[in-house]
């Protein structure tokens, strides 16, 4: 490797002339430092590029000729600039003024056109100092527009004065004359001031500044005595071995000072050339750092070669950027695909001219061939080259900015006359990628800063993935290779102290962290820490969200026009380059356990409301409902999903404008992972006003409820068939809105609607629903489980009717309407017990609705006595039907590291309140968890008190079941103050009936009825404040929990499923915050099973036992409860089962799935 890069060096220097080491920046450029005086060669290559089709071709030559032809350059940049039609492109225009100035021409006349004044008042602007003209430009650029482009003319000040002012002295030397090693010593000690800078926090930090000068004492003093090579060698062991993150840091911002003379042996150790190696104390150290950690198969020769790539990259001088792209080209491996990563990560005007031009036509075809494979590698930002952001100087600028690059170079690109000349095309590239910040935004700092360890892993990590060499073919492929193996030094070579076993082995095993901290892992605490800390959590990704008309990007500021079309782009980024960029709260999107590249679907929808009327939609026409991208583990989306957007505002054509809504939801599987709006301001007639700062034309709204995500962590889990996400209509408290996602098997939708409802529609159907409930306990279902046919017929016939008022009230059954296909799939083709999800966004997170009653038929039933029901109770309730899960995003997810969720035995704990067959219950329960063998343990104690229900969430406990009382307070609204009113009469007319003992039961029985009957009473009647759950000694109410739990404490330990057998335990009011429902699942439990309602206790024997028994046999909570609903009306005739309702992940299971038999009797 040493012999290949002095043999490129060599050839570079001897193709390069004498140059005039200047630049139109005011500063030498780094590409063109040795860029010679053009003979009529480069100035037909010049006239060639100043004509090219591609605009920043035309400026990177207009900046680049006065420097490559500085005899004959004002003359062409003049002739060129008398081409350009109006109106003027401004960016090209600027480069050409500013240009003809630094040639020597008057550009006066140029800048008049662009600024639409005359010659004199430009002339007037330049006479006085830099403020003055930036006062008087930014004037004239306020009358045109906004500025844009224009900026790139606010250097022209700089070059008409140094053209009309005193001359200037010119050096009679340049880099190839004796001084060049002091030239270099004083930017060495520019960068050095520099860090020490940066690293003292701008010289607060006098300890931090004393030890660097301490530290390169030796190494200043050898620059100063003219002895470069000395100081280069120090700077070279610093940058790779010192222990001390700043002064390898520091060293390695030197090093670029020096060009070839530090690169080469930087080139070397990239392919394990190199006696300079990190001791195993380098590794130590970086562990200790913050965020640090050792990385799986770190060794000494990968850590040396991490280190010089990164030392790399900050190199501008251009024999380097030849090395490192001629090596990332054709060399050996591994030296190749680390010279690759190096060239992608180097500021881009540096390595990508050089990329480019061989690209072009500059080598052979097969070379060309290697250099667009390349090339198209670096512009697609492939993780495996460590890309971001492509960089340019200090600036991060967008992917996009880079994109012109590719369209000249990538496709089959034809022979552009100016590629024919080496130091033109070289030039003209570097100049015209050198301007690209002055034209575009940058990309912003939008990430967190990466430790040298999370670096380093990820370094490694890429190490093994290289573009495959093609041969003849454009098509670029990625080939993994096994890991490059570790040069080897013969045993007289190594140290005296270091043995070839311990150069081979890996660092954290040779490593002695022999340090103070107790985090860091040592030989000492390896049960606890082992050796290899876990890979860091991958950046955080968030929706991104983009609107284009045609190719030009909208801003926030831009509102949206009638008839036109709008592309709306939507992906997912680790750096959001579109209308949330800046939005710090905007949460991010994670699929838990996310194991391969997943397709997320992104669904859209008209949401437009408020301004137009009562119905969704009326803004705009949408190409598409849905489209998809493809996520992989880490980063980006590979694609974004694309909409056409075309605003129709024929309600506002009076008004002059308006806005609409567009509502975004992204799923995997049709689980929702997120929920955006867009709010657009929308106008009739084109060239409207811009909206102020504080009233953007284009606002994003996050819809989705605080959590992470409600993706399951098993891959593997069936994908949901339908999913409702519900919101609050934005600026309303009356009303939400439902967005109706219908799937295939794989989740990918079908079809898909939406509806809004009113609050208080929904208050009614509960009350309904509740009072349906209610007649059915205290009439013959008090005293027992199995119903008579005509009561439970009746109570069938109710449930069914309001389901289906909901039905129809929510899903619009117009013939031929989005919900009309909907119900007849629904209906027709969707199969038994699929997983319906529920989800609770912004603003709905406490929004009650009997989701288990809602029917598949949308037919009134028959009237009694007129015949069968054309479907069958368990085909038509959803609740019968369908496994239903209601949650937040967030909710369900088991949060446990692996270990803890396959630990076994599962454990059960039980808390009781004495009914009469309590006993009964409890032995039941045992019975059904002993089934289970040495996969279940019912744990002791019985759960009595509220010290000990607490103890229980904490820890201990994957299920713990409550068979007692419970009430859950209720508004002070008139539907709920008349149900409590109605069960306490209720509860009246039932005592005074046992009072009377119609039925003549004995002693024994009626006595333990009345004192149930008394203490449900009690409960029921203890008034609004009291939401509780009453155990055999205490009381305990869900204040004493919130207090016991703080929200912002520590989640339950074991994400426990809770079976909250007892009244009212899942009872949710709309618009009352606090419900134990809410309080489990926001303190990470899995999923709950409650009950809507009062629940007699012979009934809640029954069906705890049921659910308890397919728990233990393997089922899903939701499809345990679905079954046991099923058995008990089948059996029973019982239909209670429907009070009861699963909240949190209805997929959650405890037990492996087996064939067995119920578990205990029944």
């Amino acid at each position: 490797m040493v012999a290949f890069v002095r043999k490129a060096v060599a050839w570079l220097l001897s193709r390069l002339r004498p140059a005039r080491a200047a630049s139109a920046h005011g500063k030498a450029s780094s590409l063109l430092d040795t860029c010679p005086t053009a003979p009529d060669a480069s100035l037909r290559a010049l006239r060639a590029a100043l004509a090219d089709p591609e605009e920043l071709i035309r400026i990177g030559a207009a900046r680049a000729a006065p420097w490559l032809a500085p005899k004959g350059a004002a003359e062409l940049l003049w002739a060129r600039q008398e081409q350009l039609a109006e109106p003027l492109p401004v960016a090209e225009a600027s480069s050409l003024a500013i240009a003809i100035e630094w040639a020597g021409g008057n550009g006066i006349p140029l800048a008049a056109r662009i600024l639409q004044t005359t010659p004199e008042v430009v002339e007037a602007a330049t006479a006085g100092d830099g403020a003055h003209w930036a006062r008087e430009m930014n004037q004239l650029v306020d009358r045109i527009a906004r500025p844009g482009r224009f900026r790139l003319l606010q250097p022209f000040f700089v070059a008409h004065r140094l053209r009309t002012g005193p001359p200037h002295d010119q050096p009679e030397h340049d880099e190839e004359e004796p001084d060049a090693g002091q030239r270099k010593a004083r930017a060495a000690r520019w960068a050095f001031e520099n860090a020490c800078r940066d690293f003292s926090s701008f010289g607060s930090d006098a300890a931090v500044r004393a030890s660097l000068d301490a530290a390169f004492a030796d190494t200043l003093g050898r620059l100063d005595a003219g002895d470069t090579d000395g100081a280069v060698e120090r700077l070279l062991a610093f940058a790779i071995t010192h222990q001390d993150e700043r002064v390898r840091l520091t060293a390695q911002r030197m090093l670029p000072a020096f060009g070839t003379q530090a690169s080469e042996p930087l080139l070397a150790m990239l392919a394990d050339h190199s006696t300079i190696r990190p001791g195993p104390e380098v590794m130590a150290a970086i562990a200790a750092e913050r965020r640090g950690y050792i990385p799986e198969g770190a060794t000494s020769e990968s850590l040396r070669a991490f280190l010089a790539c990164e030392t790399l990259e900050d190199f501008t001088d251009r024999p380097t950027a030849f090395a490192v792209v001629q090596a990332a080209l054709s060399g050996d491996r591994p030296a190749r695909t680390r010279t690759q990563r190096v060239a992608a990560r180097m500021s881009a005007d540096v390595a990508l001219p050089m990329l480019a031009w061989r690209a072009l036509g500059g080598g052979t075809p097969s070379e060309r061939i290697e250099a667009r494979t390349l090339l198209d590698w670096i512009l697609s930002r492939d993780p495996a080259l460590g890309i971001r952001f492509h960089r340019i100087g200090v600036t991060e600028v967008k992917p996009e900015t880079l994109a012109w690059l590719g369209r000249i170079v990538l496709p089959a690109p034809d022979r552009r006359a100016w590629t024919d000349n080496e130091d033109v095309a070289l030039a003209v590239l570097a100049e015209a990628i050198a301007v690209l910040p002055a034209l575009f935004d940058d990309a912003g700092h939008m990430y967190m800063e990466l430790g040298t360890a999370e670096r380093f892993d990820h370094f490694l990590r890429a190490d093994g993935v290289v573009p495959s060499r093609s041969t003849g073919s454009d098509a670029r492929e990625y080939v993994p290779r096994p890991a490059p193996p570790i040069a080897m030094r013969t045993e007289e070579e190594a140290p005296a102290s270091e043995t070839f076993d311990s150069r081979n082995a890996p660092f954290d095993a040779i490593v002695k962290l022999d340090l103070p901290d107790p985090d860091l892992p040592s030989p000492d605490t390896a049960e606890e820490a082992p050796p290899t800390a876990p890979l860091p959590e991958p950046a955080p990704r968030f929706t991104d969200i983009q609107l284009f008309e045609a190719e030009r990007e909208l801003g926030p500021l831009e509102p949206l026009v009638h008839g036109r079309a709008y592309t709306l782009s939507i992906a997912v980024r680790t750096l959001r380059l579109g209308l949330t960029k800046e939005r710090q709260e905007q949460p991010d999107v994670r699929i838990p356990g996310q194991t391969q590249t997943e397709t997320v679907w992104a669904i859209v929808s008209d949401e437009s409301t408020a301004e137009f009327d009562d119905a969704e939609g009326g803004a705009f026409d949408i190409d598409r409902r849905f489209a998809s991208f493809r996520l992989p583990v880490t980063g980006d989306s590979e694609t974004a999903a694309l909409f056409t957007l075309t605003p129709r505002v024929k309600a506002f054509r009076q008004r002059g404008g308006g806005r609409g809504r567009i509502g975004v939801r992204l799923y995997h599987r049709l689980n929702l992972i997120d929920h955006l709006e867009l709010e657009l301001r929308l106008e009739v007639q084109p060239n409207q006003p811009l909206s102020p700062p504080d009233d953007p034309a284009l606002k994003v709204v996050f819809c989705r409820a605080l959590g992470t995500s409600v993706e399951p962590l098993d891959p593997d889990r069936a994908a949901r068939t339908l999913n409702i996400a519900i919101s609050r209509v934005a600026d309303t408290e009356a009303s939400y809105r439902f967005a109706v996602a219908l799937g295939d098997a794989d989740g990918a939708p079908r079809t898909y609607a939406v509806k809004r409802l009113r609050s208080d529609q929904l208050d009614t159907f509960m009350t309904r629903f509740r009072a349906i409930l209610l007649d059915a306990v205290f009439g013959e279902a008090f005293a027992k489980a199995e119903l008579s046919p005509a009561v439970c017929t009746k109570t069938l016939t109710d449930l069914t009717r309001l389901g289906q008022d909901v039905l129809t009230t929510l899903f619009d059954y117009g013939e031929g309407g989005d919900f009309f296909s909907l119900g007849q799939i629904m209906l027709e083709a969707l199969p038994q017990a699929p997983v319906v999800q529920i989800v609770l966004g912004k603003g709905a997170e406490n929004l009650a609705l009997p989701w288990q009653i809602l029917t598949v038929d949308n037919r009134p039933p028959p009237a009694p006595g007129a015949g069968a029901a054309r479907v069958k109770p368990e085909d038509n309730l959803w609740g019968l039907r369908f496994v239903l899960e209601v949650k937040r995003c967030g909710d369900g997810v088991d949060r446990r590291p692996p270990a803890g969720r396959d630990r076994r035995p599962i454990k059960v704990r039980y808390g009781n309140w004495p009914f009469a067959n309590e006993a009964q219950h409890h032995a039941r329960l045992a019975q059904i968890i002993a089934a289970r063998g040495d996969e279940a343990i019912l744990v002791e104690p019985v759960l009595k008190g509220a010290t000990d229900f607490v103890q229980a969430l904490k820890g201990g406990g994957d299920l713990i079941y409550l068979y007692a009382h419970g009430h859950a307070a209720a508004p002070t609204t008139p539907s709920a103050m008349a149900l409590r009113d109605r069960t306490l009469a209720k509860l009246a007319d039932v005592e005074q009936e046992l009072k009377r003992n119609a039925s003549g039961l004995p002693s024994a029985e009626l006595e333990p009825r009345i004192a149930a009957l008394k203490a449900l009473k009690d409960v029921v009647g203890q008034g609004d404040e009291a939401s509780a759950l009453i155990l055999s000694l205490a009381t305990v109410r869900l204040t004493d929990l919130l207090l016991a739990l703080p929200p912002d404490g520590a989640k339950l330990t074991d994400a426990p499923v809770l079976f909250l057998n007892t009244c009212q335990s899942a009872q949710i009011w709309n618009g009352v915050e606090n419900s134990f429902v809410s309080f489990f699942l926001s303190r990470g439990a899995r999923a709950i099973i409650g009950s809507e309602a009062t629940i007699p206790a012979v009934f809640a024997d029954r069906f705890g036992c049921e659910v308890m028994g397919r728990i233990f046999q393997g089922e899903t909570i939701g499809e345990a409860v679905r079954q046991a609903r099923l058995t008990l009306l089948q059996a029973s005739r019982n239909p209670l089962g429907l009070c009861y309702a699963v909240y949190g992940a209805g997929d959650a299971r405890l037990i492996p799935q087996r064939t067995m038999g119920m578990g205990g009797p029944r």
